[in-house]
């Protein structure tokens, strides 16, 4: 019997894991297959808020998928592949389809609502400050210290790019354009609601 409940065990984290992985894998080829369609996906998906304001709502999703060109790409996709490993790994795989699925579009409201100067926006950057500020929190539980104080360290350098005179310019030799700290704030809001409700929901499940 001890073994059989070993097995499922195993089997139970096994899948998990390939579930974590599956996500982040069509993350990435949605990410390479709009890299390799060019300007047509761009022109299609990215955002741009005049088209949002005459009706291409969907851009406030899509524009987290398009990048500036394969080193934008790259290092989005290096990101998130990096947060399953070392972070998502450990918690319930529900989480991350989760982020996946609505932190991008709280990013692409954020950046419409809160950020009226921006009119254009391409990047998955938002999202993984949203998917890192979410699953700190939700592994906050696990070890208090070390997550929470993790949590802070990323708080500290959202606030410090909002300050001015931050050089939004360090990677426009990289990918041609400033960074956009709106959308790192974004989504650093939305993980942190998400999280936030997730640790009150596990609160009233011990609970009860």
């Amino acid at each position: 019997m001890a073994n059989l409940f070993h097995f499922r065990f195993d089997l139970e984290k096994l899948r998990r894991r390939w579930l974590l992985l599956a996500t982040s894998v069509v993350a990435i080829a949605v990410f390479a297959l709009v890299e390799l369609t060019g300007s047509t996906a761009v022109d299609w998906f990215e955002f741009r808020r005049q088209d949002i304001a005459s009706g291409d709502l969907w851009r406030l999703y899509t524009s987290q998928f398009v990048h500036f060109g394969l080193y934008h790409t790259v290092m989005n996709a290096a990101g998130l592949l990096f947060m399953v490993v070392a972070l998502y790994w450990f918690l319930p795989s529900i989480w991350l389809v989760i982020g996946v699925t609505l932190i991008p579009l709280m990013v692409g409201l954020g950046m419409y609502i809160l950020a009226p100067d921006v009119e254009f926006y391409r990047g998955f950057s938002g999202v993984n400050y949203g998917m890192l500020a979410m699953g700190l929190l939700l592994a906050v539980p696990q070890q208090r210290w070390l997550y929470g104080f993790a949590y802070l360290v990323v708080l500290g350098k959202i606030l410090y790019e909002q300050q001015p005179g931050y050089d939004v310019d360090y990677l426009r030799e990289e990918i041609g354009v400033a960074v956009a700290i709106e959308a790192h704030l974004a989504g650093f809001c939305a993980g942190s609601l998400l999280g936030f409700v997730g640790l009150i929901r596990q609160s009233f499940t011990k609970a009860s």
